[in-house]
């Protein structure tokens, strides 16, 4: 405002000039102003006249000039404010300083950037607020940038007061003096938090590179089927490179079913159900069949549906199926006669073969089954399948009873607790019995998981089928107990029969048949003990507390480990949904109990409050590192139980002090 202030200050000179001439004339002699008026021309009326005017319109004139320049000072201080506000409520951090890095002024977004209010940053030194490489190794550089552009930007990272690092974008100019041919006296910062941003694009970084790793070929495409993006997968799949295929019609690309029909029975799926599953034959580029698996789904539903989908080459699981329905129907036809020789063919072969009769007792397991399952074949010969797998999963159960119902093929691909593996499996059915043939799809299992837990549809999905595999636990578990008794009793009285007609000098026959009817009555009783493990009823018709109540006898027999159970109630009303979930976290817990903890006393608390249910479980073993153990599969599922029923749990453990957790569910 200095030049405003000089302008002001010489025009008032000028009118106190007037002024004082204006006086200096009134008091000149009769003469003197005779000779003046003289020497101008004019008379001295008008003279007298002339030189007030000459006052009066000068007047007016500076007066108008000064009204002028204050009014134009008001709207430049309307203005200056205006922009104050604006600065000082920005979102992005505004600072200036002088030209030793003295804070001058810290606005609003200032503060929320770097968590110190302007009463603190005013009159600091901002290289000893911001703790960040602009202010360190960087400066000598931005010096040079500003001297030479007056203006610097650059992306860096800083620490808050709190130790929390975000990135922001810092653009620096120079504030320079007009009347000091251009000096520098200060700067002015603007940053601008890109935190937000840059987890996004690491997000969308990580996403992308999974998507190009996967083994899976995954496509999108909009509604017309024309292929938007195409990885890695489907190049090594189909052989087409991305420059090959993106633009061009899926089914005109990879099926050999004509495109109108593909499309009309793609896009009413899609549109009605949101997904899209379905096995088929594709083609590669050099013309060779592919059997694949199809998974599409609709992840973005505007006026421009966007599909995802997810192709697996099957071919290998077909070509096994086919060979497994060929050695099902042999070993259907002479399984007496041929057994060592079906012996020796399924030993050679990779995936793990189990063979059941129509009684659902186990007659065969070749070694790659023995090596997954854990367990000696001759410990599961003649056993019934549900009493050598109690906790086999009801989604297994289900299928295994469709393709008897149904005497066609069936695959499944279930987890085996148990086992704490994934399964892959083929059921091939006879009037004689099942066949199934199974591979560890563990870590596979897994990649899927990664990208389940990127998709929230896809996580609600999952929830939805382990609620159904619960529910077809529970009815296969009362088929198991019903039936299989009946089973291993009739091949007990055909033992029985046959060893009463076998030639009583033929000893080692005589002691094969003896051996199997022994073997018959031991599995019987395993059996049920196996159908209690999987499914006991007494969950189903006593409830709750009586089933852990079983649940705690029975461990404590198989395990020989100690345990106490205190409740205060004898039962709670609690749903199914709840009670299943309560329980099978309870039964896992005494499973890593009993498997890892090396413990010799359990404790279990149960009680009500408020309307929720808590369940207290400790044990005395081992314990072991939380923070390495959070991702393995027995806490997850216990996990994603609790999440089921709207529950909390909480999982302390501390090295060579033992276990605790804590179950709080609403009721």
């Amino acid at each position: 405002m200095k030049p405003y202030k000089t302008y002001y200050a010489i025009l008032a000179l000028i009118l106190v000039i007037l002024i004082l001439l204006s006086g200096v004339i009134s008091f000149l002699s009769v003469n003197e102003t005779a000779a003046i008026q003289k020497g101008l021309g004019v008379s001295a009326n008008r003279y007298s006249s002339l030189l007030m005017h000459c006052i009066t319109v000068i007047s007016l004139i500076a007066l108008f000039i000064l009204h002028r320049k204050s009014k134009h000072r008001a709207k430049l201080i309307t203005v200056a404010e205006q922009l104050h506000n604006i600065i000082n409520h920005s979102g992005d951090a505004i600072i200036s300083t002088n030209f030793d890095l003295t804070i001058i002024s810290w606005n609003k977004g200032a503060e929320q950037l770097f968590r110190y209010p302007d009463t603190k940053a005013i009159g600091k030194n901002l290289a000893t607020l911001i703790n960040s490489e602009i202010t360190g190794v960087l400066r000598h550089e931005i010096w040079t940038e500003l001297k030479k552009n007056n203006y610097w930007k650059h992306v860096s990272t800083f620490s808050t007061p709190n130790n929390k690092n975000i990135t922001a974008l810092f653009s620096i100019s120079t504030i320079r003096d007009i009347n000091k041919k251009n000096k520098i006296i200060g700067f002015t910062c603007i940053c601008t938090d890109m935190t937000f941003q840059k987890n996004a694009e690491e997000k969308i970084s990580q996403l992308a590179t999974m998507v190009e790793a996967s083994n899976d070929a995954i496509v999108t495409f909009n509604d017309k089927l024309e292929i938007l993006s195409w990885n890695k997968g489907a190049e090594r799949l189909y052989g087409y490179k991305s420059s090959e295929s993106i633009g061009k019609l899926m089914p005109e690309l990879l099926s050999h079913q004509d495109s109108t029909l593909f499309l009309k029975a793609t896009i009413k799926n899609l549109t009605s159900k949101g997904y899209w599953k379905s096995e088929d034959i594709h083609y590669n580029k050099n013309g060779e069949k592919i059997n694949v698996l199809i998974s599409f789904s609709s992840f973005n539903k505007t006026n421009n549906n966007i599909y995802l989908g997810i192709i697996t080459d099957i071919t290998e699981q077909k070509e096994v199926e086919q060979k497994l329905l060929q050695f099902n129907k042999t070993l259907e036809e002479k399984v007496l006669e041929k057994t060592a020789e079906m012996r020796e063919i399924f030993d050679r072969v990779d995936w793990g073969f189990s063979a059941f009769n129509i009684n659902g007792d186990f007659i065969f397991v070749n070694p790659k089954a023995e090596e997954l399952m854990q367990v000696q074949a001759k410990e599961l010969i003649g056993k019934h399948i549900w009493k050598a797998f109690p906790n086999a999963g009801e989604d297994f159960r289900t299928t295994y009873s469709t393709a008897i119902k149904t005497q066609k093929t069936q695959y499944l691909e279930t987890y085996a607790s148990s086992l704490s593996k994934w399964l892959a499996c083929f059921f091939f059915a006879s009037t004689n019995g099942v066949s199934i043939y199974f591979r560890d799809i563990t870590e596979r299992k897994k990649l899927q998981q990664e990208r389940i837990d990127i998709n929230t549809q896809l996580r609600t999905l999952a929830a939805h089928q382990e609620k159904i595999r619960e529910e077809e636990r529970k009815k296969m578990a009362g088929e198991l107990h019903d039936e299989l008794g009946q089973l291993i009793t009739s091949i007990k009285i055909d033992a029985e029969w046959l060893n009463k007609r076998i030639n009583e000098n033929d000893i080692e026959l005589k002691k094969k048949t003896q051996d199997i009817i022994e073997i018959s009555s031991e599995t019987a009783i395993k059996i049920r003990d196996l159908a209690k493990a999987l499914r006991p009823r007494i969950l189903d018709d006593l409830g709750l507390i009586p089933a852990l109540e079983w649940l705690f006898l029975d461990f404590k027999k198989r395990s020989q480990i100690n345990i106490e159970f205190h409740h205060s109630i004898d039962d709670i009303h609690v749903n199914e949904e709840t009670s299943t979930h309560v329980f099978r976290i309870v039964q896992e817990s005494l499973t890593n109990i009993a498997k890892h903890a090396n413990a010799d006393k359990v404790t279990c608390d149960i009680t009500t409050h408020k309307n929720n249910l808590y369940l207290f479980l400790n044990d005395n073993g081992k314990g072991f590192d939380i923070k390495a153990k959070t991702n393995t599969f027995g806490l997850l599922g216990m996990k994603e139980r609790v999440k089921l029923i709207n529950g909390t749990i909480n999982i302390n453990s501390v090295i060579n002090a033992g276990t605790e957790i804590t179950l709080e569910i609403p009721l």
